[in-house]
């Protein structure tokens, strides 16, 4: 009996032997498993990180391909500019010859019959009127200065058609010479256009949730009435964004989810002013001339900014390193930009018929942010309105004179 209840003992034992041991078993598999699974964050960490680092790469790499781009066709838009001033120089002074040309030969045409008959009659025709021999005499010296000077003014009068024929052969040469300069402008243009936009379709869930947040900061903008209210008001939304995506940020680090805190610095990141570092160097917006100065006289009192006068579908570039602050169509100035710059500056581009730009994009000093209308300068004259690009420049909501910026040394 004691032997079988010793037996009975030791298979109990025996049985329950694995299940001592399961405890310590599950715990080694728990933290190897653990173990593994940090390994594989750290790696897919490592991996987005170099992933992230690549793609900033590539992001900058792109931007000054597109700076540089941008610069190589203001030459050539230059170009279209110089032979549209040309053509309508051209112009004009082909319409001023041909209406010098029709009044001279209009009173000229009266005095052909006369001019006829003193050439083939001269002493016959004076002498046929009765008078005085020594008048006679006078007159028939006087009819032959007369003929003289008509001779010359017959002279002048076809040196004025050739030179009429002179210039509507230059006005047909500066017409095809600026179809070819814009011709080979669209060609730059196109090539320009479909980088921007495959920019655009680069972009990473991250760098859309940061824009989107932007264009909410923006919304607040185009509700406002007047320019200076609208950066306010963009500011005002913009810093209030930020800081809950900051917010944001640290609870998703906090509570290890990577993905979203990535997500909110970018957001973050698009709605922050840059740097004071990020200012740099400035650059005109476009190529052209400036028309009308800071300060000039206006029927609303002295201009608050400058305007360009430029080539058909121009490009229009960013003047700093900065961001996107608004990109939308507000009150009288059409569509409009403004580029959020250091230290309290904000520019202000209006006028352009295609925005590129989107609210919170980052851009570099001379990236493109849209167009300009196209038109045909042909037929406006010299002294004609053209498409101009409208320019602000704004320290804390104050309009400055733009010119010392542009023309600094970066």
């Amino acid at each position: 009996m004691e032997a079988k209840r010793l037996l009975m003992v030791v298979a109990v034992f025996a049985a329950c032997s694995p299940c001592a041991g399961t405890p310590r078993n599950d715990a080694a598999q728990r933290l190897k498993q653990a173990e593994k699974h940090r390994a594989e964050q750290e790696a897919s960490q490592q991996a987005f990180a170099l992933t992230a680092q690549d793609a900033q790469a590539q992001a900058a790499r792109l931007a000054d391909a597109r700076v540089k781009a941008t610069t190589a066709l203001r030459a050539t838009e230059d170009s279209v500019v110089d032979a549209a001033d040309r053509l309508q120089h051209a112009q004009a002074a082909q319409i001023q010859a041909e209406q010098a040309l029709k009044q001279r030969a209009a009173a000229f045409s009266a005095l052909v019959p006369l001019m006829l008959r003193m050439s083939r009659y001269p002493a016959e025709t004076v002498l046929a009127i009765p008078a005085p021999r020594d008048e006679a005499v006078e007159g028939l010296l006087l009819t032959r200065g007369i003929a003289a000077s008509l001779n010359r003014e017959a002279a002048s009068l076809h040196d004025a058609e050739q030179h009429a024929a002179h210039l509507q052969a230059e006005t047909t040469r500066q017409a095809a010479l600026l179809a070819a300069r814009r011709q080979a402008q669209a060609a730059e243009a196109a090539a320009l256009d479909k980088d921007v936009a495959a920019a655009q379709e680069r972009l990473s869930v991250a760098e859309y949730e940061g824009q989107a947040a932007a264009q909410r900061a923006a919304s607040f903008a185009a509700q406002a009435q007047t320019l200076r209210d609208a950066i306010a008001a963009m500011d005002s939304a913009r810093a209030k964004a930020a800081a809950q995506a900051a917010r944001d940020a640290a609870q998703a680090d906090k509570h290890a989810r990577p993905e979203e805190a990535r997500t909110a610095l970018a957001t973050e990141a698009a709605l922050s002013r840059p740097p004071a570092q990020a200012g740099g160097r400035m650059v005109a917006p476009v190529s052209g001339p400036v028309v009308r100065h800071f300060g000039a006289p206006d029927a609303d009192g002295p201009a608050t900014g400058i305007t360009y006068r430029v080539a058909p579908s121009a490009f229009v570039a960013s003047p700093c390193a900065g961001r996107v602050g608004f990109a939308a169509p507000f009150r009288s100035y059409g569509k409009l930009v403004i580029v959020e710059c250091a230290a309290g500056y904000d520019w202000v581009l209006a006028g352009l018929e295609k925005i590129s730009a989107r609210p919170g994009s980052a851009l570099r000093a001379g990236e493109p942010i849209g167009q300009m209308p196209d038109f045909n300068p042909g037929t406006t004259s010299a002294t004609g309105s053209r498409p101009g690009l409208y320019v602000e420049l704004r320290s804390h909501g104050e309009p400055v004179d733009p010119m010392p910026f542009l023309n600094a040394k970066g």
